[in-house]
């Protein structure tokens, strides 16, 4: 009776939209997607070539448009001077900007761990002492002799200091434009 008056409708949700597609880019992945499903369809070698034209067109425009979508949000920040804005923009692009998800479980030995202390211990054990296991794994490692290094008689000190905001400036200024990577990744290639 309740699935009859009242019955389990499953909807897809989509995430979030992403700021860079416009009308362009999703008029292209119609298309690409059209011709994709014919060619599974029929198996149309003709389908194909297209699916194929298109999802390259797609793939373009959409990195095109990302590009043009953190130049603009660069400069915007850049003109603001809002260091908030500037480093949520930078954990954006270097894709940090979710949060964390937490380790509910972990199973080790068949044995099932939810407290979080025990949790913790394992993962902190293993990661302490990876460095080790992979070194005594490897045979092309040679054993560290440190009986020729005179690291015990360093009396340096280090000290931080202060350091203006016309400085660093200066010092961003005078870099080679050549040498700087771009929005692109790639050296030289301003994006």
């Amino acid at each position: 009776m309740l699935d009859k008056h009242a019955p389990v409708i499953y909807k897809c949700v989509k995430n979030k939209t992403v700021p860079w597609i416009n009308s362009n880019i999703k008029k292209l992945t119609r298309s690409r997607d059209f011709h994709k499903k014919r060619a599974k369809k029929y198996n149309s070698s003709v389908h194909w070539e297209k699916y194929k034209l298109e999802r390259n067109k797609v793939n373009s425009e959409m990195r095109r448009s990302k590009i043009a979508y953190y130049e603009t949000k660069i400069k915007e920040v850049s003109q603001a001077k809002d260091i908030k804005k500037t480093w949520s923009l930078i954990n954006n692009l270097m894709g940090r900007g979710g949060k964390s998800s937490s380790i509910a479980e972990i199973s080790i030995n068949k044995n099932v761990y939810s407290d979080p202390k025990h949790i913790a211990k394992p993962l902190n054990d293993y990661f302490v002492n990876i460095g080790l296991t992979i070194a005594s794994q490897s045979e092309c490692l040679p054993d560290f002799d440190d009986s020729h290094s005179n690291l015990t008689d360093v009396n340096s000190k280090f000290y931080f200091r202060m350091i203006a905001e016309a400085d660093i400036e200066k010092t961003l200024k005078n870099l080679k434009v050549s040498k700087v990577t771009g929005v692109t990744g790639l050296l030289g290639l301003p994006g």
